[in-house]
């Protein structure tokens, strides 16, 4: 469902101020409780939980804490984070940093999806972490982080230098972190490396000691057969950073995702519905209940973990990143 089509895009204001962001969001949420009781919520909003969330424990919402992206730019115009590119105004909630393959602070995936098809996946990042309330196939769906001041600090990698980008856009996470408020990154490396330790061991390691929590998919080709069973590296692999791989509706790990030394958590990867972006024709529309994709299971992971990191942060106690979660080790991997 194409939401908004515009061809003009003007530099958006950066770091915007607090008023500001609450202006434009307030803006862009249109009777949250109406949409709730007039849609169910759709089938992952459910099964993870969320809908209870939002019922019982409204104050998990974020906290105010933020969250860098780390891919390959997000769509800031996109309606269902509150943007409208027919007027300028970019989301409340994305903060442009900077754009590592055109080297401007506009990283906006334009690349287009015939060339790159992975260009939007940011935006699918972002609507799963933080868009407005909205309904899609009549079922109700948010982003998990629902605080106008949880934000999403958006830097562009250069898969021609992916190692090397990346661990520029951890160093830039290292050195704002606190000023910004940013607890956690939303990590996707498309090309990965199995160099060890990879170029950004050093940052990802500082970040860990920092208590910002660094989550990324494992990739997808476990049943690849021109190369079986393929094992997990880079970033994954890297001792700071967590993996997380796909289960699909019912529960059940979803066939493709890669297993072993690298896996701790999983999440969604069929079926979900997000916003999503399509450069070719600069539209801004809604994948209804048909991304399948291991990618996105990080952001409802990592979404789910913000607001506990959020609570630890607010009673006093940090929580322990030193010690990974229990390693996944599916029969099917051995």
């Amino acid at each position: 469902m194409v939401m908004e089509s515009v061809k003009s895009k003007k530099t958006p204001s950066l770091f915007a101020s607090r008023s500001v962001r609450k202006s434009a969001l307030s803006m862009a949420v249109e009777g949250l409780e109406d949409r709730r009781l007039m849609a169910a919520w759709s089938y992952w909003e459910n099964y993870l939980g969320f809908d209870k969330i939002a019922q019982y424990y409204p104050w998990l919402d974020g906290g105010g804490n933020s969250v860098a992206v780390i891919d390959k730019g997000i769509d800031y115009y996109h309606p269902l984070l509150g943007g409208k590119e027919s007027t300028a105004r970019v989301s409340p909630r994305v903060v442009n940093v900077y754009d590592y393959k055109d080297n401007d602070t506009k990283p906006f995936p334009d690349t287009d999806e015939h060339i790159d098809e992975t260009s939007a996946h940011a935006t699918g990042v972002a609507g799963i972490l933080a868009a407005i309330p909205y309904t899609a196939g009549g079922y109700y769906n948010q982003g998990v982080l629902q605080n106008p001041d949880s934000l999403l600090y958006n830097l562009r990698t250069n898969s021609a230098n992916s190692q090397g980008t990346i661990k520029s856009a951890l160093e830039w996470v290292l050195a704002n972190h606190a000023q910004y408020n940013i607890v956690a990154v939303n990590l996707t490396d498309f090309i990965g490396s199995f160099t060890t330790p990879s170029a950004y061991a050093t940052v990802a390691a500082q970040l860990k000691a920092a208590g910002v929590f660094i989550l990324t998919p494992v990739a997808n080709n476990w049943l690849d057969p021109d190369n079986p069973k393929y094992q997990i590296g880079n970033p994954a692999k890297d001792p700071s950073i967590f993996g997380i791989g796909g289960i699909v509706q019912g529960g059940a790990m979803r066939p493709e995702t890669q297993r072993g030394p690298g896996l701790d958590l999983l999440g969604p990867a069929e079926k979900v519905t997000l916003p999503y972006y399509i450069p070719s024709s600069n539209s801004h529309i809604t994948v209804n209940g048909a991304a399948r994709d291991l990618i996105y299971s990080t952001s409802d992971a990592l979404g789910s973990l913000v607001p506990v990191l959020a609570q630890s942060r607010r009673w006093g106690r940090a929580p322990s990143l030193n010690a990974r979660c229990h390693r996944l080790e599916p029969s099917s991997s051995r």
